[in-house]
């Protein structure tokens, strides 16, 4: 019987993601996903320089930008933000199909003047950090039509359309622009991002290791209060919850080495015993690690097989 497939996002070290284009010809990278497809029902947080556009198909979805939620429905969607520390996870449905579009704003800079005019304002604005889509307002709707339609020329493993896929993108920009976006300030950010990145990329470099509260709060240079604030507004779990989550996280791939013990996997990844491993794996995971090597494999977000 085939292994399941689990998605696996390419994150460099910094926490910004590595962005494969689907076609040479238009920075543009788009699929149909699940976000059963990633560990735990939860896309890893993550930032990237290029915008993010969701359109959802089927079920309902928890966007975490910075420290907003925007809860999202069938035939609502969303803009992140350019830079924006963000992650996924499901609402009260079992899954939910999304259209996922992210695309580099160099297809909207036809000149120095155009950049500075109409992508600057937006992309390098601190009070615009997501924008939600619904159904309700007409441009909005179309907003969401246009998503749709740069996924359906764009998507992976068909003849792509890059000056079309441009097109629909300028499109996109300009009923943003033409509705006042820059203006909006609909989700905004009162935080701080660097602290939390420097200590969520101290967790990733060292989590293998024993690390305390403390260690964690001294990579943000802050104190431990703040530390735990700042963790549980924008990712929802307590900096320890954080470095659980993410020791299961990077089990994973070591579980598909099938030479590896369930012991090795466990010390390789920070956690002092096999039981202890096996027992923290279940409360997250909801299965037991020799289950979960039974039933998945993972694979990384570059492999575009739509879902």
């Amino acid at each position: 019987m085939d292994n399941k497939k689990m998605v696996y996002l390419n994150i460099d070290s910094n926490l910004s993601e590595i962005i494969t284009y689907n076609s040479p010809y238009t920075p543009i990278k788009s699929k149909i996903t699940s976000e059963s497809l990633y560990p735990n029902y939860r896309v890893p947080v993550h930032w990237h320089n290029e915008i993010e556009l969701v359109y959802v198909l089927k079920g309902d979805l928890i966007y975490y930008i910075n420290e907003n939620s925007v809860p999202l429905k069938e035939g609502e969607g969303v803009l992140v933000n350019s830079g924006r520390m963000h992650f996924s996870t499901l609402g009260e449905s079992e899954d939910c199909d999304y259209i996922l579009v992210i695309f580099d704003t160099a297809i909207l800079k036809s000149s120095d003047a155009m950049a500075e005019k109409f992508v600057y304002p937006l992309t390098f604005s601190k009070a615009n950090d997501a924008l939600k889509f619904t159904r309700d307002i007409p441009w909005k709707v179309e907003c969401l039509e246009l998503i749709k339609k740069v996924y359906e020329v764009t998507k992976p493993g068909e003849y792509n359309d890059p000056i079309r896929a441009n097109i629909y993108i300028n499109e996109f920009w300009n009923l943003l622009y033409k509705n006042g976006i820059n203006k909006m300030n609909q989700y905004r950010t009162n935080i701080k991002t660097a602290p939390l990145k420097n200590m969520i990329t101290y967790i990733q470099a060292h989590f293998a290791e024993k690390i305390t509260l403390d260690d964690i709060a001294k990579a943000g240079m802050i104190s431990k209060s703040k530390c735990n604030s700042l963790f549980q507004e924008t990712l929802r779990l307590s900096p320890m919850n954080y470095l659980t989550h993410y020791r299961i996280r990077k089990s994973l791939k070591t579980l598909s080495d099938y030479d590896k013990s369930i012991t090795e996997v466990a010390f390789l990844n920070g956690f002092n015993s096999a039981s202890y491993y096996t027992e923290t794996f279940g409360k997250v995971m909801n299965m037991s690690p020799k289950q979960y090597r039974s039933q998945y494999k993972f694979v990384s977000d570059t492999d575009h097989t739509n879902v």
